[in-house]
């Protein structure tokens, strides 16, 4: 049967975002630009639409969508006026400061126009005015952009110095200056998350009707690579479930068993589920007291497939219970053993998710390993594992500066058994897998250097010295150590950490393009009266 609408896939949205941005900013998008952006945008489409639904503008939204895949991609046909429902309040904003696409921030003082900023977003650094007395396809898709990339809440998309999914939806904290979701109701002041192998009958209260039928509040539901959101009508009886990747939007389901059914044939059963809000008034209970709710009966369940890692990478605070319960019990040590060895479509086993997402649960992972055969035995393999890029959990830890994390699992590598982490000469393998080569993303490094223009120009000199194409949004530096990537970040205790593991000259590769002491001589050069060789704790 056909469609009355016409097909809002996220697939046919990103087509015109893609040509809609080439457009305004008379730039092509490379290949490697392009398959980054048709991979998806489905977390931020997820997050906007949870928020129209929440505000009582979902219809408006979706007119927007229809009006943008129905554009023919022409420049000409920008600002050709038309009618569209307006939003009734989420339609004007008021603000004195946003943020650019191009990093940093521009003022603007006043009432903006009716098609400006309103959820959290930024300027998509357009050539063409908004005309607040007018709707032009120009304006909606300037509004569209905003909304879904700063949503989307990537760097590589948005150009926002830290913006990270798992945290986007969570109380902004006094001393936190990651960017966050914001609205015209406020920031998120409630939130909540459960995660695991949630799909297992046991767990079905999980989608009791009336939690997800709270007014003004977001509802995400995510496995490892897609998220979708769902929400239930308390009015009609009806579940609906909304998936980027629909070509007619979101779905009506009026029994929960045949929206688990559909959950499980879009996602997984291996989830993560977050609700948050604006208001103090929702209830967040029911998930609040998830982890309270684990058990030795229903432990293991949760651990299968992938729930272990979409347990440490949102919702880290349930290893907890899950650590405490496996101490006596043999069943969840086997299971917990065999999660971190398991692997997820990107390679990642479950001990590459705890270094990089909850190195804080190793301590006590260690402590379980101390007495339990299995779980060491699947430290000591797990460790050596290379993700699809190359990345051990070791790589992990030291990128993202957990000295903690790096020293357990030095430990691991080099001798698990001994109470000293260093007591043995580390053999050649182990070196190897100490040392950790990958191929490292340009434009990762780029992005994760410390606020320090004069090292950054430095390095972009001395990548365009080595030949490495660095406007390639798929360049990468070859044969990349731990330590390299600890430097690069400015991870001074990571670095005195893995220099007192092996010899310095371990980690340069002899096919390196970059080697440790040019990156020391950059980005951690010794201090005046320091002694040759220290390391500097400021870049």
């Amino acid at each position: 049967m056909r469609r009355s609408n016409p097909d809002v896939h996220q697939g046919q949205l990103i087509e015109k975002i893609i040509r809609f941005m080439e457009i305004d900013s008379g730039e092509r998008f490379d290949n490697a630009r392009k398959a980054a952006f048709k991979h998806g945008l489905c977390y931020g489409f997820s997050v906007v639409h949870s928020y129209m639904a929440a505000t009582k503008e979902l219809e408006w939204w979706k007119n927007v969508l229809q009006a943008v895949v129905q554009w023919d991609g022409l420049e000409t046909s920008l600002d050709n006026a038309f009618t569209l429902q307006e939003s009734t309040t989420t339609g004007v904003s008021t603000t004195n400061q946003t943020t650019s696409a191009a990093g940093g921030s521009a003022s603007e003082g006043g009432s903006q126009s009716a098609l400006s900023e309103t959820i959290g977003t930024f300027h998509v650094e357009s050539n063409a005015k908004t005309d607040a007395t007018a709707t032009t396809l120009r304006s909606v898709l300037n509004r569209l952009v905003n909304y879904v990339l700063y949503n989307f809440a990537e760097t590589e998309f948005n150009n926002i110095q830290g913006m990270e999914q798992k945290q986007f939806l969570r109380p902004q904290l006094s001393q936190d200056k990651m960017p966050r979701f914001d609205s015209m109701r406020g920031g998120i002041v409630k939130h909540s998350v459960v995660a695991g192998d949630l799909l297992n009958p046991i767990f079905n209260d999980i989608f009791d009707p009336d939690f997800f039928a709270q007014p003004e509040a977001i509802y995400i539901i995510r496995s490892l690579n897609h998220a979708c959101t769902l929400r239930y009508d308390d009015e009609q009886g009806t579940w609906y479930f909304y998936d980027p990747n629909y070509p007619e939007g979101e779905k009506a389901f009026a029994d929960t068993a045949e929206l688990i059914t559909e959950i499980r044939k879009r996602l997984s059963s291996s989830l993560a589920i977050e609700i948050a809000s604006w208001s103090n008034e929702i209830d967040t209970g029911k998930f609040d007291a998830f982890s309270a709710g684990i058990t030795s009966d229903n432990a293991q369940i949760l651990l299968k497939n992938s729930g272990l890692h979409m347990i440490a990478r949102y919702a880290p605070a349930q290893l907890t219970p899950l650590f405490a319960l496996a101490t006596n019990n043999a069943e969840i040590k086997v299971a917990l053993a065999a999660a971190l060895t398991r692997q997820n479509s990107c390679n990642w086993r479950g001990l590459h998710v705890i270094a990089c997402h909850a190195p804080a649960q190793l301590p006590s992972l260690f402590a379980l390993a101390a007495n339990n055969a299995e779980i060491k035995a699947a430290l000591a393999q797990a460790v050596r594992l290379p993700a699809l890029d190359g990345a051990t959990p070791l790589f992990l830890a030291a990128q993202k500066g957990h000295a903690h994390a790096v020293d357990l699992l030095l430990g691991a590598i080099k001798e698990p058994s001994s109470s000293s982490l260093f007591s043995l000469q580390a053999t050649a393998e182990q070196q190897c897998a100490i040392a950790s080569f990958m191929n490292a993303s340009v434009s990762v490094l780029l992005n994760g250097i410390k606020d320090n223009s004069e090292a950054t120009e430095k390095f972009i000199r001395l990548l365009n010295n080595k030949q490495i194409e660095i406007a390639k949004n798929d360049a990468v530096i070859p044969y990349f150590s731990t330590l390299h990537i600890a430097i690069i970040f400015g991870h001074a205790d990571v670095v005195r950490t893995l220099e007192n593991a092996i010899p310095v000259t371990n980690f340069d590769h002899p096919n390196a393009k970059i080697t440790i002491a040019e990156l020391k001589a950059i980005f951690m050069p010794p201090q005046p009266g320091a002694k040759a060789g220290a390391v500097s704790s400021t870049p």
